[in-house]
């Protein structure tokens, strides 16, 4: 592929990856799919029944939907029938009011929802039903969070898109190697990646937003126990309080990076507190928040887009780690021993699912991927060779991808874990205290 191609693609690529969300997505598409199923009954239903991937159900089982003060998958669908704005994909809960929260309560509670999972489909699956009367409609998503794949009603195909989402620009990239990706990202004209400014932006937002929210774990000063001062203690602060708020259920919009708003907030706010603590400008800024995102990007294209490994961790983590090296205007070698310092000190880093468990992993991430960084540029890094680290750096991504790959009984068994304790809630979904 010609470098000015490569240039372009990556370009697009970011652009394509970067998306609002309110609430985790995992959620959100559920919302978005019963939405999108009831508009296309032209009717309420009395009955909404939602089959979800195994792994989607894992991830969207402990964490709090906006709003709300519950977690979890069925208040998620339920509130699908009342926001008429599938429009808004995985910003649908931008249009929660009360009255809607209230008529979904009632649906829920009339037992009118139905949420279960199959492990015959992809990692990435939601097959919306929604019937009225002898009306009936279903909406299947598959491949990635809005890519709706059928629209169904009353067996008529309204809408079918059956090809996967591997023609998309990020699945390109996995055709190239990463010495091109890093060489195409920092030759491009800054100018070229000032969207990600204003995407880094919402994210520091929502740390502002999370920061007036007093019952939030990280919101305790610790500072009478330790001197907890300097770029890691900012960098912990800031991606943990943001998750927190997120898991919790706080309406606080964030911008996901590859589907997963937890990887958008360790990719932004990871470098953004390094490029604050260095009083960088702007347009070196916008190329390490290319460069880390990028990376995150590659790495994901070796894994599944949902993961048996914590995606935060293992792609945003070693991102964070090759942007503040650039920050630190290291060269391709130093951001290579930093990515492979980070991955060798995160492998094995298993998703339990999004819950408040998240903002210590991705927190820890974002600590260490700056961290070790730091030590990449003065000659200390995890040697090649050792482990599942390989002297090229693909064949370490792909080493990568045959554990996530390997990990399916593990997966499983987080999921028998998560479901066994689901089930000592009433009504399958547990309240968690209100944020507002």
């Amino acid at each position: 592929m010609p470098f000015q191609k490569i240039q372009e693609l990556l370009v697009e690529t970011i652009r394509q990856e970067i998306q609002r969300t309110n609430g985790c997505t995992d959620p959100g598409s559920v919302c978005f799919a019963v939405s999108l199923a009831v508009k296309n009954l032209q009717n309420i239903p009395e009955q909404v029944h939602v089959t979800t991937s195994a792994n989607l159900y894992k991830n969207a089982m402990g964490v709090g939907v906006p709003g709300t003060g519950q977690a979890g998958l069925p208040i998620a669908a339920a509130l699908g029938v009342f926001i008429p704005h599938s429009e808004a994909q995985l910003a649908i809960l931008d249009y929660l009011e009360p009255a809607a929260l209230e008529q979904a309560q009632k649906f829920l509670d009339e037992g009118r929802v139905k949420v279960d999972f199959t492990s015959s489909e992809g990692a990435l699956y939601i097959c919306a039903r929604v019937k009225a009367g002898k009306d009936n409609a279903s909406v299947v998503i598959s491949g990635d969070y809005t890519h709706v794949a059928q629209i169904i009603r009353n067996g008529e195909l309204l809408f079918s898109d059956k090809g996967s989402v591997s023609g998309s620009a990020s699945t390109q990239i996995h055709q190239l190697v990463y010495a091109d990706i890093y060489k195409a990202i920092i030759t491009t004209p800054p100018e070229h990646y000032a969207f990600l400014l204003e995407a880094a932006r919402v994210n520091q937002q929502a740390v502002e937003q999370a920061g007036k929210l007093p019952q939030l774990r990280f919101q305790k000063n610790c500072s009478n126990r330790l001197n907890q001062q300097g770029i890691y203690h900012q960098s912990q602060y800031n991606t943990a309080l943001a998750c927190e708020a997120r898991m919790s259920g706080a309406p606080v919009p964030i911008m996901a990076l590859g589907g997963s708003g937890n990887q958008g907030i360790t990719n932004f706010l990871g470098v953004l507190s390094v490029a604050e603590e260095l009083g960088a400008p702007d347009q070196k800024v916008a190329v390490a928040l290319a460069l880390s995102a990028g990376t995150a990007l590659y790495i994901k294209s070796y894994l599944n887009r949902v993961t048996a490994l914590c995606g935060s961790a293992l792609a945003a983590g070693p991102g964070v780690a090759a942007g503040t090296v650039y920050l630190l205007d290291g060269d391709y070698d130093c951001v290579v021993h930093a990515i492979q310092s980070t991955v060798a000190a995160l492998n094995g880093v298993l998703c339990e699912g999004a819950n408040l468990l998240c903002p210590f992993k991705i927190s820890a991430a974002a600590m260490l991927a700056i961290n070790y960084a730091n030590l990449a540029c003065c000659g200390i890094f995890a040697p090649a060779g050792h482990g599942i680290l390989e002297t090229d750096i693909e064949r370490t991504f792909a080493n990568l991808g045959r554990i996530n790959q390997s990990l399916n009984s593990a997966d499983q068994l987080v999921l028998s874990i998560l479901s066994a304790r689901s089930h000592n809630h009433q009504a399958g979904h547990e309240h968690i205290p209100q944020m507002k």
